[in-house]
């Protein structure tokens, strides 16, 4: 089993910021601004989906090389 974990801080505004995302993405404000804002890549970086896919990926091929 390889587990990977990703966290984002940030917090909940109460307006709507940006456009781009989806869902709660204009809401969710980061240390970048809003994921509303904040462009797909630079969402990738620091979202918690993108750490944890990174952090999936480094443990995936350190078990390839061992097995």
């Amino acid at each position: 089993i390889i587990k990977a974990e990703g966290k984002c801080m940030g917090y909940i505004n109460f307006d709507y910021k940006g456009s781009n995302g989806f869902g709660y993405d204009p809401l969710f404000m980061s240390q970048l601004g809003s994921f509303g804002e904040i462009s797909g890549e630079e969402k990738d970086l620091i979202s918690h989906r993108g750490v944890a896919l990174r952090d999936f990926a480094k443990k995936l091929s350190v078990y390839l090389k061992e097995v």
